[in-house]
Order: structure tokens, then sequence, then C-alpha cells
């Protein structure tokens, strides 16, 4: 026999997975903002990230904030943050595209192909204060990677309680970035 949730049985549920899911953030005892020496230290030693020249990062508008850009090609790595949808548009795109010869004249235009076809992510970080993340530039779809990095950002911990809904939305980035 299937058990129908009443409306108190819904509100009682959602109150105990947040709670428990607000313990879980407690336990992690991540900071609330990550410097910019502990993102680094993350992206390279959990995602293979290559640092590189920021003036060789292809962006629009003003770079006065950009203090790293990095590069993740290492395939292993790269299968393990795409989603299973990004890993079927992935798989589409690659039968799209097997007919057409890659025959680029340009450095940046390997690169691009390379992050379209889902070969290479680029993370351009920005800093106002040289301490901590205040943007960033995502180059390649990765939900779990804009999530992290949006993590890395993080949240005033004036925010942090149950209830507050910028701090409810942090948590969920949390999840979905695989913290």
């Amino acid at each position: 026999m299937t058990r129908m949730l009443g409306e108190n049985n819904v509100e009682n549920y959602l109150e105990n997975f947040t709670e428990k899911v607000f313990e879980a953030y407690k336990d992690l005892k991540i900071p609330n903002k990550f410097t910019l020496v502990e993102v680094d230290k993350l992206l390279k030693e959990q995602y293979s990230a290559i640092e590189e020249n920021i003036n060789l990062a292809d962006i629009d508008g003003v770079r006065d904030n950009v203090v790293k850009y990095y590069k993740i090609t290492d395939i292993q790595v790269l299968e393990g943050i795409f989603t299973s949808i990004e890993k079927l548009d992935l798989y589409t795109i690659g039968h799209i595209n097997k007919n057409e010869p890659a025959n680029f004249k340009y450095e940046i235009q390997t690169m691009w192909n390379d992050v379209e076809e889902r070969r290479r992510l680029n993370i351009i970080l920005e800093s106002e204060d040289n301490k901590y993340i205040s943007g960033f530039t995502l180059q390649g779809m990765s939900e779990k990677n804009l999530n992290l990095l949006n993590v890395f950002i993080g949240i005033d911990s004036s925010f942090c309680y149950l209830g507050n809904e910028m701090f409810h939305e942090y948590l969920k980035r949390l999840i979905l970035a695989g913290i």
C-alpha cells in the first residue's frame, strides 16, 4: 500500500533534509570564502589544472581584476566533471564534427575548438583585493565547475543560517559541485 505524504509530512521531510545538509556543511569546515592560494591548490591538485599566462586569456572587456588563468585538459578529469547530459551533448558534437577536418591556422582557433568539443575547460579568476575571488569566467560548459567556482567565491558568514534564501542557494551549489 502506498502511503501519501500529507502537507505536514512533506514539510517535516524538507525541514529534516535541510537540517541534515546544514549539519553536513558545518562538518565540512570549509571557508566561507576561498583565498586565491586555496583555489590554486585545489584546481591544480584535484583537477590537474595548468596555470597559463593571464595575458593569453581570450576574454572580452576589462582585465583589471584578472589574476589567474587555468586550463584543464586531462581527459580523465574532464570525464569526471561533466554531467550525464553534458556527456550526451559531447557524444552528439563528436559525431557531428567527425567528418569535419580540424585544420586551424591559429592557436586560438584550436583552443576554442577544444573548448567546444569539451577537450578543454578554461577558468579565468578575478580578484578585487588579490586575496579572494570576486568573479570568474568559465570557458566550456561544466555545471559542476560552474557551481564549484561559485562556492569558491563564497558567502558572507552573516548569511549562513537556515531560512536564508542566499544560504540555501549556496548549499545547493555545494551539493552540485560534489563537495
